[in-house]
């Protein structure tokens, strides 16, 4: 399947272009639903030799018990060029031998760049990054890329040499920081908005000052929240094309039988973290969340922490003017990142010295396996709601990683 050189490649290519896999069919004696959950220890590795007996299981609030539990295993990834050698599948910590484990045909992973996030500095290193994690995939594995808003877009493939080449084209749009009149960072930007709607607290009061002196001159302070206000308006409408596209991404993965593995790669979205400030994105990050966790989809979050990477670029000639507060600036960007990736039941994975390189290792190790569960649900269940999931693990340092909200089809 060729790149999408065109700006707006349809997302239901995505779901026409795979192979018809069936979803998982148990039979017996009872009616169970397949949940599928990773199991990792402290340092990433897959947990094997687990048994029914180690899993608990409630949904909406309630246990339903576990009736199988089998390890599926892709098994390792292509020795890596650059970075740590990828680590074995560690046996559970158990006084029992780990069974033979079977194994899958292989995983399908989608890179979604959020490139509007992205200088073009930072947005090489970021290619890169990608490229080499995907020559390091198993030949069975298929992998895709989605550049949203603008950018190309491939189906899932086992093609990998198409994607290395799609990543090529891959091209930051967001512009330097510094570039305008007040060099507003995103914590200003969130107060500044909150003093347009009649909010006069000290910390704001500050910023003011640091930008039109002490006593404030009226026609500054005036133009500098001005300023805020309108770019938090812009903001929250590169918010809705983008969080859109994106969203229309996971609704068709829905539609993909079996396991499916989003890593989203952005560099962040100013959001409001104070009640009265803009941009305000209300629930869309835990909205969408719930979406990806109800269509199957395990979802690993980068945040690029891409202030680091641009400071020395040339795009960024004038100096930051404002230096204090770079810590809640991070968090404001990695807000809706940290909701969606929280509600979904993923991971979310910050770098603010790399382009990502090690939160990939540590994506390759994870998803080498994956344990799919026999639940037993009751007939109250099976009304086609989303109900909250929750997986719990009786074994020592082990960490779930697994869809937060779960949806038992009607009969």
């Amino acid at each position: 399947m060729g790149v999408a050189a065109g700006r707006l490649l349809s997302c239901a290519l995505l779901v026409t272009a795979l192979p018809q896999a069936q979803e998982p069919v148990f039979r017996g004696s009872v009616d169970v639903i397949p949940l599928t959950v990773h199991v990792v220890d402290q340092d990433g590795r897959p947990l094997a030799g687990l048994s029914v007996d180690k899993f608990e299981v409630t949904l909406g609030g309630h246990r339903r018990r576990v009736v199988s539990a089998e390890l599926i295993r892709y098994g390792s990834p292509r020795a890596a060029t650059v970075g740590p050698v990828d680590r074995p599948i560690a046996p559970a910590p158990a006084a029992t031998a780990s069974p033979e484990l079977p194994s899958s045909s292989g995983r399908l992973f989608m890179l979604a760049i959020d490139n509007l996030s992205f200088a073009v500095g930072a947005s090489r290193g970021v290619a890169n990054a990608a490229q080499r994690f995907v020559t390091r995939l198993q030949a069975s594995d298929r992998v895709g890329l989605f550049t949203y808003p603008l950018g190309p877009k491939i189906d899932p493939t086992t093609d990998h040499a198409a994607i290395s080449k799609a990543l090529d084209q891959v091209v930051g749009e967001r512009p330097a920081r510094g570039v305008d009149r007040f060099n507003l960072q995103p914590s200003e930007i969130v107060d500044l908005s909150a003093r347009y709607s009649g909010s006069r607290d000290p910390q704001t009061q500050l910023i003011v000052e640091s930008h039109c002196g002490r006593p404030a001159e009226s026609q500054c302070a005036s133009d500098l929240t001005d300023d805020a206000r309108g770019q938090a308006i812009v903001y929250e409408g590169q918010a809705a094309g983008s969080m859109g596209m994106l969203r229309s991404l996971i609704r068709f993965l829905g539609k993909v039988p079996g396991e499916k593995i989003v890593v989203l790669v952005s560099a962040g979205m100013v959001v409001s973290d104070r009640p009265g400030g803009r941009p305000d994105l209300s629930q869309i990050g835990t909205d969408m969340g719930r979406e990806a966790a109800a269509a199957g989809v395990a979802v690993y979050t980068l945040f690029i922490d891409a202030s680091l990477l641009e400071s020395n670029s040339a795009e960024n000639r004038f100096a930051n003017r404002n230096p204090a507060g770079t810590g809640r600036d991070a968090a404001i960007l990695a807000r809706w990142l940290d909701q969606f990736s929280a509600t979904a039941g993923g991971s979310l994975i910050t770098d603010a010295i790399g382009s990502g390189e090690s939160a990939y290792d540590r994506i390759l190790n994870e998803t080498q396996a994956y344990y799919l569960l026999g639940v037993e649900p009751v007939e109250a269940d099976r009304d086609g709601r989303a109900r909250e999931l929750r997986v719990k693990v009786n074994a020592r340092d082990a960490t779930i990683r697994g869809r937060a909200w779960a949806v038992v089809p009607k009969k």
